[in-house]
């Protein structure tokens, strides 16, 4: 037992000195993605109560990482806003719902930042578009949207039947 509390005792020591000692958490590294290659677009939703704003798709470093998304979210309701669904769909036919916005009640003028820390941003180097594949010109369009919203007394907004016809679109024309 002595043994067993000497061995703990001294593990919360050393990662307590480890701590002291400036060590960092890993940081996922990301590129933001050239518009050149991948086009991020916000689609044009006159009529939807969220605005999306800010946007930036970010490519991750780490080979079979999903890309990340980051962008800011501007409520113009009239109504408080429950929850949210913010969707990506790519040109190649993959996507879907990237955000689920739960946490609190937004008013008008609230503005939520969506994934805005747990990585770390890179410049683009000839290196990073090689290793990512980024040097043979446009090779894809992302549409991000609003999909779905819920407000405080139960409405709701829903464009699906949009984000349904664009995934169609992609399918009929892209491939």
């Amino acid at each position: 037992m002595k043994v067993l509390q000497s061995t703990i005792i001294s593990f919360l020591i050393s990662g307590f000195f480890g701590l002291a000692q400036g060590s960092k958490p890993y940081k996922e590294k990301f590129v933001i993605a050239p518009p050149e290659n991948i086009l991020l677009v916000v689609a044009s939703q006159p009529n939807a109560p969220l605005l999306i704003e800010e946007a930036k798709l970010l490519l991750s470093l780490t080979p079979g990482e999903h890309p990340r998304f980051h962008y800011r979210l501007r409520s113009i309701s009239k109504k408080p806003i429950r929850s949210y669904t913010v969707a990506a769909w790519f040109s190649d036919q993959t996507g879907g719902t990237i955000d689920h916005g739960e946490s609190s009640i937004m008013l008008s003028g609230d503005i939520r930042a969506v994934n805005e820390s747990g990585y770390e941003v890179v410049p683009l180097t000839d290196e990073i578009r090689e290793k990512l594949g980024l040097k043979k010109g446009m090779q894809g369009i992302v549409v991000l949207m609003v999909q779905s919203i819920t407000f405080a007394d139960g409405s709701s907004y829903n464009a699906e039947p949009t984000s349904r016809a664009l995934l169609q679109l992609f399918e009929d024309k892209f491939h």
